[in-house]
């Protein structure tokens, strides 16, 4: 049966990544391809016990635009977001999730 566990800071998911833990990494869950509502039951069937959701949706949110014009992402960022955040800089995103 796998176990959900929720990152709040870098520390947090620092030491889970040390423990090795096989882990799957989610945020948005705005994926079309990923069954986030069927994960879990499918995930309960495996024999692994230290499998791990790792929900990083409560991460910080850091962006910043560089000089080079790329925008620098860290943290729990959605495409929304970003997208509202270059539009605070004149600028827009030109591509958007599938």
């Amino acid at each position: 049966m796998s176990k959900k566990v929720v990152f709040k800071n870098k520390d947090e998911l620092s030491q889970h990544i040390k423990k090795h833990a096989p882990s799957f990494y989610f945020s948005s869950q705005t994926s079309t391809v990923i069954p986030y509502d069927k994960l879990d039951e499918h995930l309960g069937t495996t024999d692994n016990d230290d499998f791990c959701l790792c929900d990083l949706s409560q991460m910080p949110q850091e962006m910043m635009l560089l000089e080079s014009g790329n925008l620098l992402v860290k943290g729990a960022v959605s495409w929304k977001d970003a997208r509202e955040f270059l539009k605070t800089k004149g600028r827009n995103i030109k591509t958007a999730p599938t």
